[in-house]
């Protein structure tokens, strides 16, 4: 009876730990959208804490940068990207900044980026905030093709006033680096801005 109560206690301890640190990931191994057929892949992590998958369009999870915006006060929350919207010629000065949304919480950048054909982003930002400049960096992957495409691509940001009370003081916001890309962000007086 001992031996059983081991091995049924065995059996579930092995079971629980697999629960916590394995993903499974279902996936269309075929090209062809009309040809659908499944494959599913295991991956096992040997800690919780290195769960990351990183699959289409994407922020960078908890990348340095990001903890150092953090700390200023300013929240990656999210970044949304679409397929090829267009074929362009070129993807020499495309890239821009479209729009700037914002609210008393949040911040939202609506840009458009040049990239070859199946491509992916994986985005990031550098906050520099002595130069008060947002930087999105976005990060091409996948696929190439031959053919060159327009990609919308969208941040979310939330301000965080737990840190300092106060919120960043972000005067342009630019795209990898690219001063041609740079714009301006004006904000409206608010009790707690310090603009």
């Amino acid at each position: 009876m001992k031996t059983v109560c081991y091995i049924v206690l065995s059996f579930i301890s092995l079971t629980a730990f697999c629960q916590q640190d394995t993903v499974f990931i279902r996936y269309n191994k075929n090209e062809d959208e009309n040809n659908v057929s499944y494959k599913t892949d295991t991956v096992i992590f040997s800690s919780q804490y290195q769960r990351r998958i990183i699959y289409g369009n994407m922020a960078l999870p908890g990348s340095p940068c990001q903890n150092q915006a953090r700390v200023a006060g300013l929240e990656l929350i999210g970044m949304t990207g679409s397929d090829c919207e267009e074929q362009v010629a070129s993807v020499l000065n495309y890239n821009e900044i479209n729009k700037i949304n914002r609210t008393d919480s949040t911040i939202e950048i609506l840009t458009k980026i040049g990239a070859p054909c199946g491509q992916s982003f994986l985005g990031d930002i550098d906050y520099i905030e002595g130069d008060s400049i947002l930087h999105l960096e976005l990060i091409p992957y996948g696929i190439s093709a031959s053919c060159l495409c327009g990609y919308n691509i969208s941040f979310k940001f939330n301000f965080i006033t737990d840190y300092i009370g106060l919120r960043p003081k972000i005067k342009w916001i630019e795209i990898n680096n690219e001063k041609r890309t740079r714009k301006p962000i004006k904000f409206s007086k608010l009790p707690i801005d310090t603009y």
